[in-house]
C-alpha cells in the first residue's frame, strides 16, 4: 500500500511540475518573440505533451516489469508439488527486494540473513546443508542466536536438520568450535571436514564445479538454498530454486561432503 501512495504522490508531483515547465517555457517565449504574443502557449503545450508522452513510457515500463515479474511467479507456481517452495516464490516474488525468474529466486546480500530464515521456516522435513561462510559473516554475529533459535524450532516441529562445516585449517574449527556445539545441544547433526580435503575429492569437485558455491542447503529434497560468496568467502547473495539440474548436483555434492565427514 505503501508503495502505490508514493507512487501516486509521484505521478502528481510529476504533472505539476510539467505545467510549471510548460507555463515557463511559454513566458520566456513571449518575452524573446514579444511580437508574437498570440503564440506563446504553443511551446509551452509542445513541452507538456512531450514531458507526458515520457512519463507515460515509463509508466509503461513500469506496467510491463510488474508483469514479468507476476508472470514468472505463475509459471513457477506451476507443478510445485507439495513442498513449501510456493511459499517463498509468492513472499519473494512479489516483494521488490527479491528477483524471480522460472523457478529460482535470488536476493542481495542485505537480504540474505532474513532470506535464510524464510526458507528454512518454510522447509517441511529435511534441511541438509554445507557452510562455508566466514564464521564473522554468518555463525560469529549476533544474528547467530535468533538462527539457533529458530532451527530449534524446525526441529521440534520434526524437521531434520543437518550441517556439515567446512574450514580452512584446525585454528578456524577450533573458532567454531562453540557454534558446533550450541547447534549440536538443540539437535542439528554437526560435522566439520578440512577444505582441503574437499579438494582432493574428485566426487565433490564435479558436481560443485555445477552448482558454483560451496555454502549450499538441499531442503526437503525437492529444493535448494546457495548462498553465493566471493573469494574471501564473505557472502554477498543468495538464491533458491527448483531447477532440477541444480537441485540434482546439489544433492550429489551434499551427499559427498557428508561422506567425506563420516569417514
Amino acid at each position: 500500500m505503501a508503495e502505490i501512495v508514493e507512487e501516486t504522490f509521484l505521478r502528481r508531483w510529476f504533472v505539476l511540475v510539467e505545467l510549471a515547465l510548460a507555463i515557463v517555457v511559454g513566458i520566456l517565449f513571449g518575452v524573446v518573440f514579444n511580437e508574437n504574443w498570440h503564440l506563446d502557449w504553443i511551446p509551452g503545450t509542445v513541452l507538456f505533451f512531450a514531458l507526458e508522452v515520457v512519463r507515460l513510457n515509463w509508466a509503461m515500463a513500469r506496467i510491463k516489469e510488474s508483469y514479468a515479474i507476476l508472470s514468472n511467479v505463475l509459471e513457477a507456481l506451476r507443478g510445485t508439488g507439495t513442498d513449501n517452495f510456493r511459499r517463498v516464490l509468492l513472499l519473494y516474488g512479489l516483494n521488490p527486494i527479491g528477483d524471480v525468474w522460472k523457478s529460482t529466486v535470488s536476493v542481495g546480500k542485505p537480504q540474505v540473513l532474513d532470506f535464510w530464515r524464510d526458507c528454512i521456516e518454510a522447509t517441511k522435513l529435511r534441511w541438509s546443508s554445507v557452510s562455508y561462510a566466514t564464521g564473522q559473516d554468518v555463525w560469529e554475529r549476533s544474528w547467530s542466536d535468533h538462527a539457533l533459535a529458530i532451527q530449534s524450532e524446525r526441529i521440534k516441529a520434526g524437521c531434520d536438520i543437518l550441517r556439515v562445516f567446512i574450514v580452512e585449517n584446525h585454528d578456524e574449527q577450533e573458532r567454531l568450535r562453540k557454534i558446533m556445539d550450541e547447534q549440536t545441544k538443540v539437535g542439528i547433526t554437526v560435522h566439520c571436514v578440512l577444505a582441503a580435503d574437499v579438494k582432493k575429492s574428485k566426487r565433490i569437485m564435479e558436481p560443485l564445479q555445477k552448482v558454483g558455491s560451496w555454502d549450499v542447503a538441499l531442503v526437503d529434497d525437492a529444493w535448494v538454498f546457495i548462498t553465493q560468496l566471493d573469494k574471501q568467502r564473505a557472502v554477498r547473495g543468495a538464491l533458491a530454486t527448483r531447477d532440477a539440474s541444480l537441485v540434482e548436483y546439489v544433492r550429489q555434492y551434499v551427499s559427498e561432503v557428508k561422506e567425506l565427514a563420516d569417514k
